[in-house]
């Protein structure tokens, strides 16, 4: 249950209290995410005049009672006499970092943001400083948060030292994979990747056996991507299963934002992760396939404007969704036309021009991160 402790000079927190008496830190990190977004699924104001209300800065400030001035964070508190059982857990801290960047995009409280990055900090300066990839936590939680303050403060510190944790969660999954683990999202990545390849296998056989020259030449027109010749039969074609997978994605929105702060918080608020992933996978398969299957591979849009936008709409990918099917289509509509424009010769195909611009933009965030670190 939450409740406020009795004991001198902790009044003014709330905190999630075991049977045992201990309020464990990644416990009240939990609480706080779990109400932050049931704030945010229901459009803002949902906890007014509750039980709830007034809950969560509370719970933020049992985080903030549980950090020392160097900003390590102390994994439970109890209740009774000092701890019997001293307890120290390498989650918690990403749980409680999470925790604070999310109520402050919520309300906008510097010293929430403060607390955030004095953990982080911590984290990177003295408990994982100079551990290996493989030595790393594997702790998504913080992998989370590192992203959110890399996107709130702009420091490349926070980016590179999640890039080596996400380097040693891929580490682990791929381990498992080989060794038969059970299925999770970095296997479905990797599974992914060998279809991809295979598909690929697949593109050339069929280059290789083109019947004629130009059907070659058809196939090699389709991989590049382009929106020459299409005519609105295509996008009758296209269309039927494109709304289907639209419809699939944007009723995904909140189930999305639940699953922002982990598969088992999401679980623990109702929604079948099974389920999930499965219409997912089916929204994207219908929406992207249909448009590939008349246009060719244009890539990069849907990694590029994404990133770009996620700061606009607050991190959330509920609001994204829509999002970056606005921006996607302006950025996809000003590439053609520039393809059209600026070729000097024979048009350029609009795949390319896009790989043209994607490519360099993630170059550029991986100097970025080299420059931060030398």
């Amino acid at each position: 249950m939450i409740r406020t402790p009795a004991r001198t000079g902790a009044a003014g927190f709330a905190a999630v209290v075991s049977p045992d008496e201990e309020a464990k830190l990644g416990g009240a990190a939990l609480a706080l995410l779990a109400l932050v977004e049931l704030h945010e699924a229901g459009g803002g104001g949902v906890l007014d005049g509750s039980a709830w209300d007034g809950q969560l800065p509370r719970l933020a400030r049992f985080l903030l009672f549980q950090q020392g001035e160097d900003g390590r964070f102390a994994s439970k508190y109890f209740y009774g006499e000092p701890d019997p059982e001293p307890f120290e857990s390498i989650y918690y801290p990403g749980e409680a970092i999470l925790a604070l960047m999310r109520l402050h995009q919520l309300d906008r409280e510097p010293r929430w943001l403060a607390a955030a990055r004095r953990g982080a900090d911590w984290l990177i300066d003295v408990r994982d400083a100079g551990k290996s990839t493989r030595d790393l936590p594997h702790d998504h939680w913080l992998l989370m948060a590192l992203e959110e303050l890399h996107d709130e403060t702009g420091d490349e510190r926070y980016l590179e030292h999640a890039e080596r944790i996400a380097g040693a969660i891929v580490g682990l999954s791929l381990v498992s994979l080989l060794a038969g683990g059970r299925s999770g999202a970095l296997t479905l990545i990797l599974a992914g990747v060998a279809v991809n390849t295979f598909a690929a296998a697949l593109t050339s056989l069929a280059l290789n056996l083109a019947p004629s020259p130009y059907a070659a030449l058809e196939i090699v027109f389709w991989l590049l991507g382009s929106l020459a010749d299409r005519s609105f039969e295509h996008v009758r074609i296209a269309l039927p299963f494109m709304v289907v997978g639209w419809f699939l994605l944007l009723r995904l929105g909140r189930a999305l934002d639940a699953l922002s702060i982990g598969e088992e918080a999401a679980a623990s608020l109702g929604y079948s992760l099974g389920r999930l992933r499965g219409l997912m996978l089916l929204g994207v398969g219908l929406s992207v396939g249909a448009s590939v299957a008349v246009s060719g591979a244009i890539g990069f849009i849907g990694l590029v404007v994404p990133h770009l936008l996620r700061p606009l709409v607050g991190h959330r990918p509920g609001a994204l969704l829509p999002a970056s099917a606005l921006g996607g289509a302006a950025l996809t509509l000003a590439a053609d036309i520039g393809a059209r424009v600026l070729s000097p010769g024979p048009e350029l195909k609009l795949g390319v021009l896009t790989a043209l611009i994607g490519a360099p933009f993630f170059l550029y965030l991986l100097i970025g991160m080299r420059r931060a670190n030398p």
